[in-house]
């Protein structure tokens, strides 16, 4: 289904005439955090006294992507970067975790890895032509995205994972592009970045504490990370979590695209829709950050 899905689709037309310098070591770069998608999930959120807190559903997610777009044109008009890699942090899908979402999913698994994909696909497009510098594409996988054959549970086969679908889609749609660059075809637990001469380490965080994420990564791969980028709480979150050779050691978590979904309010916590636009210079590392808010 999803091969002849690929097969199918119109090619991309882009204007491949014009010249991209090699920006891999840029001197000034803007990093934009996104995540916790949560595509084919369908919901409305409603508060203590009825009002509704969030809804939520595929237009909705294709009208904040929108907005978030004008957003990120505005931010890159201000600060000049000469390039944007955008860091998706997993949960890009819904998925089928537990049988209470059958009552919240628009979509099947598959439908909303192809519909998610040619979304993103026309979006980076649009982003382009808008903003008029190269991007990079760079993602890892998220826990909904599994899909848990054979009655297993949660982490038993983390290879089975839809999202890696969804990114040798993308990869696939963009291979002979220069100016949308898909950094790979999988979406890995695990992907570091280099950012004017920094190490951005981007993942989802699941089942992992993030006040001892810094030490424990550096004890395992002996290497230093300059910035941690994650997500999976759908709430923004910035601490400094050491000293790095030029610069503080960073944690930056992302909110969600799609806001409180009904597992987070059962939680007891929330926080609006949104992403993390990050100024990085060579140098001198994080700049500045905007904090986005989607509606």
């Amino acid at each position: 289904h999803i091969t002849r899905a690929i097969k199918e689709l119109p090619a991309i037309v882009m204007d491949n005439d014009r010249s991209v310098e090699n920006t891999r070591y840029a001197k000034r770069e803007l990093i934009l955090g996104i995540g916790d998608f949560h595509y084919g999930a369908e919901f409305i959120v409603k508060g203590l006294y009825g009002e509704t807190l969030n809804k939520y559903n595929s237009s909705v997610f294709e009208s904040r992507m929108d907005q978030l777009l004008d957003e990120v044109a505005i931010i890159v008009k201000k600060e000049n970067p000469e390039q944007i890699s955008i860091m998706i942090a997993g949960d890009m899908l819904d998925g089928l975790l537990r049988p209470s979402q059958l009552q919240r999913l628009e979509y099947g698994v598959v439908d909303s890895a192809i519909h998610l994909a040619e979304s993103l696909t026309y979006w980076f497009i649009r982003l382009e032509r808008k903003i008029n510098i190269p991007i990079r594409v760079y993602a890892v996988r998220g826990n909904h995205g599994e899909i848990r054959p054979l009655g297993s549970k949660a982490g038993q086969f983390p290879e089975e994972n839809m999202e890696r679908v969804v990114m040798h889609y993308l990869f696939a749609r963009f291979k002979n592009e220069k100016w949308i660059t898909i950094g790979t075809n999988d979406a890995p637990l695990l992907k570091v970045i280099d950012v004017c001469g920094y190490k951005v380490l981007l993942t989802h965080g699941q089942d992992m504490s993030i006040d001892s994420m810094v030490k424990d990564c550096v004890n395992l791969y002996h290497k230093p990370i300059d910035i941690f980028m994650v997500g999976h709480l759908h709430k923004s979150q910035t601490f400094v979590s050491g000293i790095m050779l030029n610069s503080n050691a960073y944690v930056e978590r992302v909110p969600s695209i799609c806001g409180v979904d009904p597992y987070a309010q059962s939680k007891g916590y929330s926080a609006f829709a949104g992403a993390t636009a990050i100024v990085m210079e060579q140098d001198y590392g994080r700049r500045c950050v905007y904090p986005i808010i989607l509606k």
